[in-house]
């Protein structure tokens, strides 16, 4: 009979070998950029095939979907790079302009695609509120997707866990340098994107146009962003962390919102999208 091992017991952790990048050929393509674009397609599906839902055309998404886009992408790198600045970027600022290799504030996306989208709206005298609902529900589609890039990199996954689906990074040119396994908190946004798709979705079969779809994305998404972060290793400013002042900033009034449409103070009995006046303003 065999003595009882005296080893301690190794907890099962969910070990991840991806390499952030891959070749084809002498073509060296990295993970992370690939996933922001397909998050960037699947983001621009989603609000067209919920336009007429909020009674705006796919051709009106159209118009307005690269600029904002363009500006949402911008957001996202300026605001990463700007709390990131002392401690990764100020030694070779060219590394800010490197997007390929990752890095990205979300809250920064949505800051600049919000601005883009209402910019573009006013220049082209579009509809502001259904645009601002169906860029809401592109933009947690491709919050959604976008997830997986951090998850391949490495990203934000430091906080040391003993749960069987922490994650263990086990290839060295990962973004994630820790030994320890740790919680993946991409992952857990990844569902919490997917649960807030899923609500903006039935919100918009039957309030769409009200704004109550741009609210409830904002205050889900801030609300969900704020308690995450504690399970990330982020900087830190009275308490803090750059994430989370913004989600109290864009949460509260959509809060606030929320509780107008709830006792009725903001209407949600909009006009319908009638198939024959979207044909009309698409003419």
């Amino acid at each position: 009979m065999q003595p009882p091992s005296e080893a301690a017991p190794i907890n099962p952790v969910i070990e991840i070998p991806f390499a952030p990048e891959f070749h084809i050929g002498p073509l060296t393509m990295r993970w992370y950029g690939l996933i922001i674009v397909s998050g960037i397609g699947v983001g621009w599906w989603i609000a067209r095939r919920y336009a007429r839902h909020a009674g705006i055309t796919e051709d009106e998404v159209d118009q307005i979907a690269f600029v904002a886009i363009i500006c949402g992408v911008i957001g996202t790198r300026v605001l990463h790079v700007a709390e990131e600045w002392g401690d990764n970027y100020s030694r070779d600022p060219w590394t800010a302009f490197q997007m390929w290799r990752g890095g990205g504030s979300v809250w920064g996306s949505i800051i600049g695609g919000m601005a883009g989208g209402v910019g573009m709206a006013v220049y082209y005298k579009l509809p502001k509120i259904p645009l601002l609902e169906v860029g809401s529900m592109g933009l947690i589609a491709g919050q959604m997707v976008g997830r997986m890039a951090n998850v391949v990199n490495g990203e934000h996954t430091r906080s040391p866990s003993d749960l069987p689906w922490a994650f263990l990074y086990t290839n060295p040119n990962t973004a994630n340098q820790v030994s320890f396994p740790a919680h993946p908190s991409p992952v857990y946004e990844m569902i919490l994107n997917g649960l807030i798709l899923l609500i903006l979705i039935w919100l918009v079969k039957r309030w769409g146009g009200s704004g109550i779809v741009f609210a409830a994305y904002l205050f889900l998404y801030s609300a969900g962003r704020f308690g995450l972060t504690f399970l990330r290793v982020d900087d830190y400013y009275g308490g803090l962390s750059q994430a989370q002042w913004i989600s109290v900033i864009a949460g509260v009034p959509a809060l606030i919102a929320l509780v107008l449409f709830a006792v009725g103070r903001l209407p949600l009995n909009v006009p319908p999208a009638l198939p024959d006046a979207v044909r009309d303003r698409a003419g």
